[in-house]
């Protein structure tokens, strides 16, 4: 994470038209900062309740993770502990 903060997309489906897209990074004390954020229409889904994001915001969305994230997601086991310690900033 740069600056020592840890980011979390997310893709919330609000109806069969349309998702809310975003991401949000830790502020080290167990809360989160949305730092972007915006309604995407979706493709039709494969399965019920398999909501995929078209172009528009969530590609963007995706673009600027991918501008903003160092190294690989996390690994369950290290994710957990970090919930559990309330996110706190890794150090630089």
């Amino acid at each position: 994470p740069k600056r020592g903060r840890f980011l979390r997309a997310y893709n919330l489906g609000l109806d069969n038209a349309r998702a809310f897209v975003g991401y949000a990074c830790s502020e080290g004390n167990g809360n989160w900062g949305v730092e972007m954020d915006g309604a995407a229409p979706v493709r039709n889904a494969s399965k019920v309740g398999d909501i995929r994001p078209s172009e528009g915001p969530a590609g963007a969305v995706e673009e600027a993770v991918g501008n903003v994230m160092v190294g690989d997601a996390l690994e369950i086991t290290r994710e957990r502990a970090l919930i559990e310690q309330g996110w706190p900033r890794e150090k630089q």
